[in-house]
């Protein structure tokens, strides 16, 4: 499963090479703050844990020249789990490190010293480690919806931040007992090489109609 979710990745970073103009590339870094919804079949109310805090870092790829709609791929490794989970009577604590592959549509509106956006786009989330009572499935899907800002005091070279909210949508582990889903919130802090900088475009003459 591990090595057909990476080829995945490989085409699919591959077909949009090919199908789209790369904008730009980059790196984030920051942290995850994550709890566990645990649905019990004779219970009516989820149960949701308490939170626990980890680390997320992604490279990407942006696509689209486009100056306000971007398309990006990323690979991040994302820290998730959750604190006082009751098991056979006893409280515990479990942490789950996934290898995510996201796909990100970005809308963008233009700005002299920052350029705010939103994106949002699913997430394919497989287990790289565990630690806790559970075994958790190895491969699940969740979407993501985030707010962000560019910063272009050193184009070509672009800082930003961004804020996540990333909730399961399939089942990170399921039984006749109980079902748990991840809900997670990610602060992020990235750098982008633009390869499409802002004075490219100005090189470009005027076109008139």
């Amino acid at each position: 499963m591990y090595r057909l979710l990476v080829m995945a990745m490989i085409l699919s970073l591959s077909t949009s090479l090919n199908a789209q103009f790369l904008s730009g590339y980059g790196f984030t870094a920051g942290g995850t703050g994550a709890t566990e919804v645990f649905d019990f079949e004779n219970s009516t109310k989820g149960l949701k844990m308490k939170h626990r805090y980890g680390f997320n870092a992604s490279v990407f790829l942006e696509f689209f020249s486009h100056p306000n709609m971007k398309w990006l791929s990323e690979l991040q490794f994302n820290q998730k789990g959750a604190r006082d989970i009751l098991f056979q009577g006893n409280l515990q604590d479990s942490r789950t490190n996934y290898l995510c592959f996201n796909n990100f549509l970005k809308y963008r509106i233009e700005g002299y010293d920052f350029s705010p956006y939103v994106l949002a786009g699913p997430r394919l989330e497989y287990l790289v480690g565990k630690s806790g009572p559970y075994n958790y499935n190895k491969l699940h899907y969740s979407v993501s919806v985030g707010l962000g800002s560019e910063f272009n005091f050193k184009d070509p070279w672009i800082y930003f931040v961004e804020f996540h909210y990333n909730p399961d949508v399939s089942k990170s582990y399921s039984d006749k007992e109980v079902k748990i889903v991840n809900r997670a919130v990610e602060l992020r802090l990235g750098i982008k090489y633009n390869l499409l900088s802002q004075k490219d475009f100005d090189a470009c003459p005027p076109v008139f109609l």
